[in-house]
């Protein structure tokens, strides 16, 4: 079997048949798909037992709810396709990629391919990470394609519907989602097997459709896991970037991410959760004292004159993370 397509299942019952008609749809028909069910408390389990039902290629399994990084890994224990396709359950996979991925490596054995991100919604479409330039042209190794990235003004392609991974190479690798970390468990999965990762296929290819702004999404929540979560992730790559072949570049980057997400603190609603990630991101001031481009300094002006609480409800207000960072690509381009 070529491809196994795994899906994390959880109360999407409004989107879940967008999501499974556009894998089922494929012109490719050498695949798997493989529904977790993680416990969903509203119709999105039985709808994937009617498509069981219906089709042999699709398999659903039903667990308690232990959230994506869980579903995921019991995913990829359960698949047998020779690459392993990440598909979120309000995500839908694009027209054709099956059989467009499988005219690209065919007779080949990549560790992993990466592609672009094209964001959705139902009256927009588009490229908002096009990885074109990067067809390795040069680049020979997945530390130097990620500093061409981050040159760039890029952001690394850890999203998993952005990066298809040979099962063998994953399940050698023994790098799996961290059950623990509820904000950014994608980013410290991909930062810890890049160093493994020796072949690699860049593509001008997107795989899925990625929706916005989903209702109930985790992306649009902000709660004390899911902040410390990602600071705790950024802080650890901000501290292992000595294996990249640029560490003061990727120490950047890494500070950089962390200070984007600092200012999302103050919005979390409980107040004793809010004061321990505050005191959390004072103890680490130093990640934020390392990262450069105007938006950051720009924080950094404003958490100095206003302080933390004050600062950043100001910086929220600015949508701080949508800011397009000019000065900062110019910046990164001198290292």
């Amino acid at each position: 079997m070529k491809f196994s397509v795994i899906v994390p299942v959880y109360n999407i019952e409004n989107y879940l048949s967008m999501c499974i008609d556009s894998v089922l749809k494929q012109q490719f028909y050498d695949y798997e798909l493989i529904l977790i069910d993680d416990g969903s408390t509203d119709h999105s389990g039985e709808i994937c037992d009617q498509y069981s039902k219906l089709h042999k290629q699709v398999k659903t399994i039903h667990k308690e709810n232990g959230g994506p990084s869980e579903a995921r890994n019991l995913g990829i224990g359960m698949s047998s396709g020779e690459y392993i396709i990440f598909l979120d359950g309000d995500d839908m996979l694009k027209n054709d990629v099956l059989y467009n991925i499988y005219s690209l490596i065919n007779n080949h054995n990549y560790n992993v391919i990466i592609g672009n991100r094209t964001n959705w919604c139902p009256d927009n479409e588009y490229v908002s990470y096009d990885l074109t330039e990067f067809q390795q042209n040069g680049i020979n190794t997945m530390s130097s394609l990620c500093e061409h990235i981050v040159k760039r003004g890029f952001q690394l392609p850890w999203p998993p519907y952005q990066t298809i991974y040979n099962r063998m190479f994953l399940l050698k690798s023994h790098v799996k989602f961290n059950i623990k970390n509820s904000g950014a468990e994608d980013a410290e999965f991909f930062f810890e097997i890049i160093p493994k990762i020796h072949s690699f296929k860049v593509t001008s290819l997107s795989f899925v459709n990625y929706r916005l702004n989903r209702e109930g999404s985790i992306n649009n929540t902000k709660t004390y896991k899911t902040v410390i979560s990602q600071l705790l992730t950024f802080r650890k790559a901000y501290n292992n970037a000595s294996g990249f072949e640029n560490p003061k570049l990727m120490k950047m980057y890494f500070a950089n991410c962390y200070t984007s997400i600092a200012p999302q603190a103050i919005l979390i609603q409980n107040s004793h959760d809010r004061a321990t990630c505050i005191n959390f991101i004072k103890n680490n001031k130093n990640i934020i004292q390392s990262s450069n481009g105007f938006k950051y300094v720009l924080a950094k002006i404003i958490w100095h004159i206003f302080g933390y609480k004050a600062g950043s409800q100001i910086i929220c207000k600015l949508r701080f993370n949508r800011i397009r960072d000019h000065f900062n690509i110019v910046n990164i381009r001198k290292f």
